[in-house]
């Protein structure tokens, strides 16, 4: 099934078994980062803090923590969203634009194609490896 809303990604985290925050207002954000990610956000705010997704060793991030820098900065108009083997890496997104390419923080590799395709291969397993 594709994954076309923020509430069937929430829905298809929760059948894998991941532990959810619960959304958060994102109202304040409103032209200052694509619509979409306020809509998956006041949806589900990320992960827990220190819950990995078991199959991957990925977290998505609170929206707290990407503002707060906790684990993220801004380059050049990109924000990581995830984090990836407990800070080996991080998966950023850009800031303005869900359509652009999801790429590693560290070498900047594509690792899928937008924000929506990003979380299609995320619950049809496409990064799992434990």
């Amino acid at each position: 099934m594709k994954i076309r809303t923020p509430e069937q990604v929430k829905n298809g985290l929760i059948a894998r078994g991941t532990l959810l925050n619960p959304g958060r207002d994102m109202s304040q954000f409103s032209g200052l980062i694509d619509p979409s990610y306020i809509d998956m956000y006041s949806i589900f705010d990320g992960f827990p803090k220190y819950k990995y997704d078991d199959a991957n060793a990925i977290r998505i991030l609170p929206f707290g923590e990407i503002l707060d820098g906790v684990k993220t900065k801004v380059i050049m108009g990109r924000l990581a969203f995830a984090d990836f083997l407990m800070g080996s890496d991080s998966y950023t997104f850009d800031i303005e634009n869900c359509e652009s390419e999801i790429k590693f923080e560290i070498n900047s590799s594509i690792v899928s194609d937008s924000y929506m395709s990003f979380w299609n291969e995320y619950l049809e397993g496409k990064y799992d490896f434990l």
